[in-house]
């Protein structure tokens, strides 16, 4: 009787004992199936590609310390070349750009020099070609005048005052008269003519007796007639 009750009382055991392991097993089964239908929870983080692994030991995190500031000075020494570069950059393209602008106002500069130094040698060129001009004028005036003098004082006009058809001639004759000189020739004739009707007695004067006779070769031509 005892003995039933002890196989009872170990089967009882066992089945609890089984029971318990069935509960465990499915208990297992249950956090396994948990496990594989959210798999991103159960993912560690060192297998993350987009973030490195957390340093663990002190250790390790001064090293990481020590490995971010030497790349912080890597980079800032990279960063201080790459600026140097930049400024000596600019400064050569502005230096550059500068040598151009010069050359241009050089070349510009050159340009009006040389347009300045052709006017004033052209200018004062024309001003010796005037001044030439001038001189041989005044040489010419004075030549005339000295001629017209010397006529007013020596010459006698023998020939019929229409045979004086030039205006140097009827000056000289205006001058020996005592006539303005100045105007056109035909002015000149007219006053001429005008002074020897009213001074009648020119005709007596031997330097002027010839103005009053008329041309021959019209004489002539009226005879032939």
């Amino acid at each position: 009787m005892s003995t039933s009750y002890e196989t009872s009382d170990d089967i009882s055991v066992d089945s609890d004992s089984d029971s318990q392991e069935s509960e465990s097993t499915s208990h297992s089964s249950f956090t396994c199936s948990q496990s594989y239908s959210s798999p991103s929870v159960s993912v560690p983080i060192a297998l993350d590609p987009f973030r490195a692994p957390l340093p663990s030991t002190l250790e390790e995190m001064n090293s990481e310390i020590n490995r971010l500031r030497m790349t912080a000075g890597l980079m800032q020494k990279e960063l201080v070349r790459v600026t140097a570069q930049i400024v000596i950059s600019k400064a050569r393209w502005a230096m550059k750009r500068a040598e151009t602008e010069a050359k241009a106002e050089f070349e510009q500069e050159m340009l009006r020099f040389r347009q300045a130094v052709k006017a004033k040698k052209e200018q004062a060129q024309k001003e010796r070609e005037a001044a030439q001009k001038e001189a041989q004028k005044k040489a010419y005036d004075a030549a005339l005048y000295a001629q017209v003098r010397k006529e007013m004082r020596e010459r006698a006009f023998s020939d019929p005052l229409s045979s004086y058809t030039r205006k140097r001639e009827l000056i000289a004759l205006c001058r020996a008269l005592g006539l303005n000189t100045t105007g056109i020739i035909r002015e000149l004739v007219s006053r001429i003519k005008s002074h020897l009707s009213s001074h009648p007695e020119l005709r007596q004067n031997p330097r002027f007796a010839g103005l009053f006779v008329q041309k021959r070769r019209r004489r002539a031509h009226n005879v032939n007639c």
